[in-house]
């Protein structure tokens, strides 16, 4: 998924890029969004358990600027509890360290909850909106590698990978914004 910043999050806030969660009525699936802390800027996956009444959250080191395009990928495998978190630049070059912990989560695992998928917020009232641009949203039902995390930040995938569901175009102004001011 890309995505472009026009501002910063408020300390100790969000900004989401998507998610299946709902924290009032405990229906936390994941989300991933950019959070501000006291360090840095970073995008930080949250994974719901424990029936949705917990989380556990998956931090990119990596700090954040506006007017930046990034690619970020997330993989989450349920059987190991295996995560992943890449962050690439505009050129589809690594930026940071790749995070690749397991998660702890329960011995239910990932909670996958009723909750409805929000692009540029999170459920129930939609907060934490996005302020900037999202564009290509790719679902794989595949565990992606670094290798191939990295060619569909260049733009290689497709039919190829048998994985691939589908994605969904976004941007300002139409499809295939990526690139553009």
């Amino acid at each position: 998924t890309w995505f472009r910043l026009k501002s910063l999050p408020a300390l100790d806030n969000a900004m989401v890029v998507y998610s299946k969660y709902n924290s009032t009525n405990n229906k936390r699936s994941f989300m991933l969004a950019v959070f501000t802390s006291a360090t840095n800027t970073h995008v930080r996956v949250w994974l719901g358990y424990n029936s949705g009444l917990s989380y556990e959250n998956i931090i990119h080191a990596y700090a954040l600027s506006v007017d930046n395009w990034y690619h970020v990928t997330a993989t989450y495998e349920n059987a190991g509890k295996t995560c992943s978190l890449r962050l690439k630049d505009q050129y589809g070059s690594p930026l940071g360290t790749d995070e690749t912990p397991t998660a702890t989560l329960d011995g239910n695992k990932l909670y996958v909850s009723d909750a409805p998928v929000f692009i540029g917020a999170v459920n129930p009232t939609p907060v934490y909106y996005m302020n900037g641009l999202i564009d290509e949203l790719p679902v794989f039902n595949d565990i992606l590698t670094a290798a191939e995390a990295t060619q569909i930040a260049m733009g290689g995938y497709g039919i190829k990978y048998s994985g691939y569901v589908g994605d969904m175009k976004l941007g300002y102004g139409g499809i295939g914004t990526r690139g553009l001011s």
